[in-house]
């Protein structure tokens, strides 16, 4: 089960130790959704981590172009 659900339940029913089946199922669900949403954010993460790092050396490799410019200019 995922961890964000446990906590949530053990906060809702403090004393029970036993859930329903029908209340199982439904813990199963929520649990499958919440690990699914764990991995498109650390997917989305890793890209932006990427993209930051593309975009920087993207940058550096503009400014570099642009320093050349300024001393052929010169």
């Amino acid at each position: 089960m995922h961890h964000l659900l446990e906590r949530q339940l053990k906060r809702i029913f403090p004393e029970r130790t036993t859930l329903s089946p029908e209340l199982q199922t439904l813990c199963a669900i929520v649990s499958a959704t919440y690990e699914s949403f764990d991995k498109d954010r650390l997917l989305l993460e890793r890209s932006f981590d990427i993209s930051s790092k593309e975009f920087s050396e993207l940058h550096e490799k503009v400014v570099e172009l642009l320093e050349k410019l300024q001393i052929e200019k010169e």
